[in-house]
């Protein structure tokens, strides 16, 4: 018969003012007031910095079960008022905050460094969030069918990679867009991923090399890199005539 072991967890008191972090592997939820039923305003996701501006005093216990190993942590703390860097405010129950960043991410391991695919540049910065903005969902949560003209963009910072992209449903159809960088064999690569109205495709990968390489080798990267590249544009110019025949 399988134990199932417990494990009861005391928060650290907060201090008002200063910077936090999710530590929900899950996500952490922001809503309007401070309770689980009051309208969510937007979710932060792992590693996700925000500031604790109050206190509520209402306590809440949550009970936290690891779905592989069976392990049910009881996790004590309180509904508290914050403020995320991408200026989303609500409340978050801070039993999934911690004072400890991420301390080893893709970001992180390549801060300030500048690349190139042959045809631009990126330059990488821990400062960018992991968030999920849903300001343009409202009444919605996320874009469906049902939803008119709404839509929300998202970032995620990983052990190995780094995502962003945008959800979007208009008045004809829904549109999904993501770019995902990744490292593997100490080289940075990158996949775009495209849904639109009749289009829907993943790259081949994209090879990035430090934007301060020897010109030789970015022209070998460019011209490596041009074929995919042009083949975004040509179906990106496929939806785009389809819509203009079938829309406007």
């Amino acid at each position: 018969m399988k134990k199932l072991l417990i494990i009861l967890l005391f928060v650290p008191i907060v201090s008002f003012g200063q910077d936090y972090y999710v530590s929900s592997k899950g996500g952490l939820n922001v809503r309007e007031a401070p309770n689980s039923k009051a309208k969510k305003v937007a979710t932060l996701l792992y590693g996700q910095k925000v500031t604790i501006e109050s206190k509520t005093g209402i306590k809440l216990t949550i009970n936290d079960t690891d779905k592989k190993t069976g392990i049910t942590k009881f996790i004590e703390g309180e509904w508290v008022e914050v403020t995320s860097v991408t200026n989303i405010k609500g409340y978050v129950f801070d039993g999934f905050l911690s004072r400890n960043k991420k301390t080893d991410s893709f970001l992180t391991r390549n801060n300030g460094t500048i690349w190139t695919n042959g045809f631009s540049t990126y330059t990488f910065s821990e400062d960018m969030p992991d968030y999920i903005d849903i300001s343009s969902c409202d009444p919605c949560n996320t874009p469906s069918t049902e939803c008119n003209m709404c839509g929300y963009s998202w970032m995620k910072v990983d052990i190995d990679s780094f995502s962003f992209g945008s959800n979007y449903q208009n008045d004809f159809f829904y549109d999904q867009v993501s770019t995902r960088f990744y490292e593997k064999n100490k080289t940075i690569w990158s996949v775009n991923f495209k849904s639109g109205n009749i289009v829907e495709y993943n790259t081949d990968k994209l090879k990035w090399i430090p934007a301060d390489s020897d010109p030789f080798e970015i022209e070998k990267i460019r011209l490596k890199n041009k074929p995919i590249l042009d083949f975004i544009k040509l179906k990106q110019k496929e939806d785009d005539e389809y819509i203009d025949e079938e829309f406007l």
